[in-house]
């Protein structure tokens, strides 16, 4: 009888672990696919950058030409150091923008952005709540190394 007790605590111990093992798993999983979700993100805002104001050789046809910006468009965000308004202003437009909120997973894990412009730079938050995890950058449009 006794032995019985224990085998009992035993396997009941065992089943414990297991399911505790299990949810780990699965929440690790999740981790994981938001986290790379978030980099995409990034990466995907991060060639929009560069692409932004880009008249020639920003694009995969045209690798082979010499990079030319839109100075006429590009001096007067220059001077007013405006920038990065203007880069999320122009993000903003994309359909579908880079700006809206994800989810990831199985379980629609939501992905939430937030945005500060400020002077040439463009500060960039990913907050997944439910986790919790967040994702920080800043980007500068590679355009402003065109500024006059």
């Amino acid at each position: 009888m006794i032995s019985s007790v224990l085998l009992a605590a035993v396997v009941a111990s065992s089943v414990r672990l297991t399911s505790s093992s299990i949810l780990g798993m699965n929440r690790s999983k999740l981790r994981n696919q938001i986290s790379t979700a978030m980099s995409e993100r990034v990466e995907t805002l991060r060639l929009e950058a560069f692409r932004f104001l880009c008249e020639q050789g920003c694009s995969n046809s045209e690798l082979t030409q010499e990079i030319r910006y839109d100075l006429a468009a590009l001096k007067p965000r220059c001077t007013a150091q405006d920038l990065g308004g203007s880069f999320l202003a122009h993000l903003q437009t994309l359909k579908p923008s880079p700006t809206e909120g994800f989810t990831v997973g199985e379980t629609d894990a939501p992905v939430i952005p937030s945005f500060s412009a400020s002077g040439n730079q463009l500060r960039i938050s990913l907050d997944a709540p439910s986790i919790p995890m967040r994702m920080s950058t800043t980007l500068v449009p590679m355009a402003q190394g065109w500024c006059p």
